[in-house]
């Protein structure tokens, strides 16, 4: 994936409707901490200000990303995405800050 020619990824608050929906992405790693589930992010998202995008390549959804904090404090999350799809993830999430935050930050 080529994630210069892509489009920025759309973060949108965490409701109760998205649990099931992003719930496949929770499944496409091997995770051994119970903070990680669904169940969780839904419980903790106001008090993280939790926005969440799918990242695309075409009609593939690749992995969820995770926004945090404020305009001012942004940060993000390990996101949620099969192994090989991590560099894009990284990649993605790196882009949105640099270009949409107009925050410099490593990850």
């Amino acid at each position: 994936m080529d994630c210069k020619k892509e489009s920025q990824p759309e973060f949108h608050h965490f409701h109760a409707g998205d649990v099931a929906r992003y719930a496949k992405f929770y499944e496409l790693r091997s995770n051994l901490t119970s903070d990680s589930t669904p169940l969780e992010s839904f419980l903790w998202r106001k008090y993280f200000d939790a926005r969440a995008a799918v990242l695309r390549d075409g009609e593939r959804e690749l992995g969820l990303l995770w926004l945090y904090g404020t305009e001012d404090e942004p940060y993000a999350a390990m996101p949620l995405a099969r192994e090989e799809d991590l560099p894009a993830c990284f990649a993605a999430l790196q882009r949105y800050f640099r270009e949409v935050l107009k925050k410099s930050r490593s990850l």
